[in-house]
């Protein structure tokens, strides 16, 4: 045998082989592009559903706010109009009533809601409305938490 050649693989011509070997895996493993798509799709999904609830999650507060807002406006609006020299005066269960049938997107079991006159219905005195709705992520994933929206009208009785 010749010298530096050894059967069980510890000379330089089997290392070589080796490196050459694994170069040529390597190189194999780098182009090798079957099912990155999936790896890719399966870590970039995960980030985009969880940006797209938390984002639908805000959006769905801001629009119950804004409808609990605008119920609450409508009927302050109606009752400085309606007051004791009126022919139809607005009452407060009439208001209480008003603030849910002006709501769009939440169940108006869920709200509630509180009229107050200062010191009467009279004109020149004050109406407040005040609506409460306790809001709470449909995904409870988010780490969102329950909350309290909160709506408040205040004007003078002008009729």
């Amino acid at each position: 045998m010749p010298s530096g050649f050894e059967p069980t693989g510890g000379s330089w011509f089997s290392e070589k082989i080796m490196r050459q070997h694994m170069k040529l895996v390597m190189r194999k493993f780098v182009r090798e592009t079957s099912g990155v798509a999936g790896v890719e799709f399966a870590l970039l999904s995960l980030v985009f559903f969880t940006a797209f609830i938390g984002v639908t999650e805000v959006a769905r507060y801001v629009a119950d706010q804004q409808d609990l807002m605008h119920a609450v406006h409508t009927t302050g609006r109606y009752a400085i109009v309606h007051g004791a020299n009126s022919s139809s005066p607005a009452t407060t269960a009439m208001l209480q009533t008003m603030v849910g049938s002006n709501l769009v997107l939440l169940n108006s079991s869920a709200v509630t809601t509180t009229v107050s006159f200062s010191p009467n219905n009279s004109p020149g005195g004050t109406v407040t409305i005040t609506a409460n709705y306790t809001w709470a992520p449909i995904v409870p994933l988010t780490g969102l938490p329950k909350t309290t929206i909160t709506a408040t009208s205040a004007a003078t009785i002008l009729n």
